[in-house]
């Protein structure tokens, strides 16, 4: 079999190997993300019931985006692996359904890191301004940047041209995505720190602590490689199609950082653990009582929540009915605090 011919094709069966055969593996990667993310974004309506209509919205938008990216992208493959076998001559062409999802794979991870960002609001008051002003920049940055990206691809279509959006588009996109996630890493992780000194809550802050350098260490370590591989060799399409299984990282931290609440309020024990950011004195966490179990085992509402005295509380409170980094009504619930503590 081995001194048969190369199939006539446009290109030479070794660049046909590399371009098609990285996006086939690129896509067996992607597909097995995607199946990993669709298991976890079913047990997150099951398991919390009561997470609030925003929230269960954003699960079911973001499988569903998910859903048309890993949807695109198979059918980039079917394409150039089955669809040109008896047509050769459209290999070097581009195809709607891979800048689709490429661009889809954009919009997810876009979605997700406004999300973080908001996130990081609530739970900071001392230096707020600061850090979300620098990171909604950053974010803009790299919107602008990955609609540029999106256009790129569908101007350009021939794929044997792509390397010309490389360090006009790609590069910028992706180094200003790495930044932003770090930020916002960096930031989780100084915010728990600073709350490390109660001793009832260190297991919990020590878990949201690894959780927070976990969730963008992944994605940040294969964009990372992407970018390097992108400057080195500007016409390797190995670089490009990494760009397949960045997304599903994404959906995957995500749903992976809901579904360990349960696990997040056992460590927490009886008590609920808020941790906030105080103007006065810096990022602290206290322990908050909020049930009390009677002799027949029900649960009843116990004493009103006590808060510390302060003049601006925000944070994430790990309870039975708020969410671990990312309840929605969180700052409604602060803003309800701050009044009650003016009142008092």
């Amino acid at each position: 079999m081995s001194g048969l011919p190369d199939r006539p094709t446009p290109m030479p069966q070794s660049m046909y190997e590399e371009i098609y055969g990285a996006s086939l593996v690129s896509c067996q990667v992607m597909l097995a993300l995607y199946g990993i993310a669709s298991l976890q974004a079913s047990p997150d309506f099951r398991c919390y019931p009561k997470d609030s209509l925003r929230m269960k919205t954003l699960v079911g938008s973001i499988w569903v985006l998910a859903t048309l990216h890993a949807i695109f992208l198979s059918h980039t493959v079917w394409h150039y692996s089955v669809k040109s076998y008896t047509r050769p001559e459209i290999l070097p062409d581009g195809e709607w359904s891979v800048y689709a999802g490429v661009t889809v794979g954009i919009f997810i991870c876009f979605v997700l890191q406004i999300f973080f960002v908001r996130m990081i609001y609530l739970m900071t008051k001392r230096w707020r301004k600061l850090l979300t002003g620098t990171m909604i920049l950053l974010l803009a940055a790299q919107t602008g940047f990955g609609v540029y990206f999106a256009y790129s691809l569908f101007h350009l279509w021939d794929l044997l041209r792509l390397h010309e959006a490389v360090f006009t588009a790609m590069v910028p996109y992706y180094i200003l995505r790495v930044v932003l996630d770090a930020t916002v890493s960096a930031t989780l992780c100084i915010i728990l720190y600073d709350a490390r000194g109660f001793t009832k809550s260190m297991k919990l802050i020590k878990t949201l602590l690894v959780y927070s350098m976990n969730r963008f260490l992944l994605t940040t370590i294969v964009v990372i490689a992407q970018t390097i591989i992108l400057i080195a060799k500007p016409e390797s399409i190995w670089a490009m199609v990494i760009e397949f299984i960045s997304a599903q990282l994404y959906v995957n931290s995500f749903l992976a950082m809901l579904n360990s609440r349960n696990r997040l309020r056992n460590i927490g024990g009886q008590e609920s653990v808020y941790v906030y950011s105080n103007s006065r004195q810096g990022v602290s966490a206290v322990s908050v009582p909020r049930f009390k179990r009677e002799s027949y085992g029900e649960t009843q509402r116990g004493e009103e929540d006590k808060y510390p005295a302060s003049d601006a509380i925000s944070g994430i409170r790990v309870g039975t009915e708020t969410v671990a980094l990312s309840d929605f009504s969180l700052e409604a619930k602060a803003e309800a605090n701050r009044a009650a503590l003016e009142r008092a």
